[in-house]
């Protein structure tokens, strides 16, 4: 872990030696050619920022309410597992601040969530999102830049492996620093950065047991160092190398029973490993933008007992803009993540999707999205099949208000071998809210 700090630091240093003072700030890497639906200024209907001494303040506060179908994201084969539906009831506030300097920045943000739900009160749960960020701009070509963050919140049933077997949702607290340095000149440009994050799980029970199901197992630190080359070939396409170095160290081992020795073992879940991509960043004049990165990614393993994991790696995001009026954006990506299983330290994750937002008029903006998930489980024989389709209308009333209403489906199908039961699941859900900007 200190060597790996140590090298993060020098790597910033080396750029900051390098970048030197150049005169002119190049137009090689503006992707402004043409401008999302969301994106786009409508001065009758978006909130208006207010100015409280050097910053610029945005805020909202937002009421809703929801039913869904299925509390739990059980699978309702037996009565144990039975689909309940619920009213769920939920308010946030929030406010992110900026200073217009003409040099320099600094940025405040914060939102506070609650969301209750009717019948079944251990569900209910409040939201921390906490954060500030800066930038230096030490010439204008050369800047450094620095965030950091604290949350607080719970893993969504939907989202975690086993949601459906608890009791309640699991707690789980992230805080995270990152500081980067940035140069662009002409046709070059150089992104180096190095983020420290913990993140720290609560335990959670069994639902009709009370037995505990840890979790606090995950709680770890974790190191990521990455540098990105960017070279222009013209102002519409840029291609790029970038490479990430990443090391997970966790608080403790973890302990389980092993059917294979009848035997209590111990494990680590500690890890070291690497990315290496190779990509084009792009805005063409046939209404196309986006960024794509293919590669190569490794995890090794501290413990000889788990395997390493590797393979192709994805990082893509791409707009098309048929019409003014119409913004369809691409995504997909593949890399190794934790989903929180003892008898598995890592997943292969896949994962693709698209949405299409319109805009009927000046006050409505409609919007459906579809995304897929794929985990592969590693040393153990599960994959899940995670969909998630959806459709969202936001009616601008005026400046100070904006009605939403949404639908979505959500469905985990789940193939190989479970601990005892079917964690597959599907759910609908339906909501509205209100957003007040003061």
């Amino acid at each position: 872990m200190k060597t790996l700090r140590t090298q993060s630091v020098v790597a910033i240093a080396v750029l900051g030696l390098t970048a030197g003072y150049a005169d002119a700030q190049s137009n090689f890497y503006n992707r402004d050619k043409y401008e999302a639906v969301k994106d786009r200024s409508q001065p009758d209907f978006d909130p208006e920022a207010i100015r409280v001494g050097t910053f610029i303040v945005n805020s909202d506060v937002t009421i809703g309410a929801a039913a869904t179908d299925n509390v739990f994201a059980t699978n309702g084969n037996t009565p144990a597992d039975a689909e309940e539906s619920d009213i769920i009831y939920g308010g946030s506030a929030g406010a992110r601040a900026r200073t217009d300097w003409s040099n320099h920045e600094v940025g405040l943000r914060g939102r506070v969530s609650r969301t209750e739900f009717s019948d079944f009160s251990d569900e209910s749960f409040t939201d921390i999102d906490l954060g500030a960020n800066g930038r230096l701009d030490v010439s204008r070509d050369f800047d450094f830049r620095g965030d950091v963050a604290y949350s607080n919140s719970v893993q969504s049933r939907a989202d975690f492996a086993d949601g459906g077997q608890l009791d309640s949702p699991i707690e789980r607290t992230r805080t995270s620093v990152s500081v980067s340095a940035n140069y662009l000149n002409d046709r070059f440009q150089w992104n180096n950065s190095v983020r420290l994050s913990e993140t720290d799980y609560e335990n959670g029970v069994f639902r009709g047991t009370n037995t505990v199901f840890e979790q606090d197992f995950r709680n770890n630190q974790r190191t990521d160092l990455t540098s990105r080359l960017s070279y222009a070939i013209s102002p519409n396409v840029a291609v790029f190398g970038q490479g990430t170095v990443s090391q997970t160290d966790h608080d403790s081992d973890q302990t389980a029973f092993d059917s294979t020795t009848n035997m209590t073992v111990t494990r680590s879940r500690d890890s070291e490993g690497y990315t290496v991509a190779a990509g084009v960043n792009f805005e063409t004049n046939n209404l196309i933008r986006g960024d794509i990165a293919v590669g190569f990614f490794s995890e090794d393993k501290e413990d000889d007992a788990f395997e390493d994991v590797d393979g192709l790696s994805v990082d893509a995001r791409a707009e098309w803009f048929p019409s003014r009026l119409t913004t369809v954006t691409f995504t997909g990506g593949r890399s190794v993540v934790d989903n929180g299983l003892i008898e598995s330290p890592s997943t292969l994750q896949t994962r693709f999707g698209a949405n299409v937002d319109h805009e009927f008029s000046r006050q409505v903006v409609g919007s459906v999205y579809a995304n897929f998930v794929q985990d592969d489980y590693q040393e153990i024989a599960r994959e899940d099949d995670f969909t998630r389709i959806g459709a969202e209308v936001r009616y601008k009333l005026n400046k100070r208000i904006h009605i939403t209403g949404n639908v979505q489906n959500v469905n985990r199908d789940v193939s190989g071998v479970t601990a005892g039961f079917d964690p597959g699941f599907s759910a609908n859900e339906i909501g509205f809210g209100i957003s007040f900007y003061p």
